[in-house]
């Protein structure tokens, strides 16, 4: 059973590209009226009947934490990938069609070297 309807409604789009093409006009005004609150005085907006509205100290403050988490995310997706990739000295990374036996071939030579002066 498909999680969304999609049926085809008369004259117009699916449902769920009706809901996208609706939640990307919702994400615009959302966007429209951010930048109204951001940038327009307090005393225009006040003057307009708007009085009740956050403090413009978010509207530096919550992008700026966006931007950092995700910057803080980037940063430990890399460092963890670095922590989780073998050395390149290590036998871990050779590969090919005969890598399999150079386990053999590392274990023996270890044992030669303590064995030989």
């Amino acid at each position: 059973m498909d999680p969304l309807p999609r049926r085809r409604k008369e004259g117009g789009g699916e449902i769920v590209e009706v809901y996208g093409f609706a939640g990307w006009i919702a994400s615009l005004v959302a966007y429209a009226l951010y930048l109204v609150w951001a940038y327009v005085p307090e005393s225009t907006l006040q003057a307009l009947g708007i009085t009740y509205y956050p403090s413009k100290y978010w509207a530096i403050a919550i992008p700026s934490a966006i931007f950092v988490t995700w910057s803080v995310a980037v940063l430990v997706y890399i460092a963890v990938n670095f922590m989780s990739t073998a050395p390149l000295d290590s036998f871990d990374t050779i590969t090919g069609a005969c890598s399999s036996c150079l386990w053999w071939g590392y274990y023996f030579a270890t044992i030669l070297a303590c064995v030989l002066p």
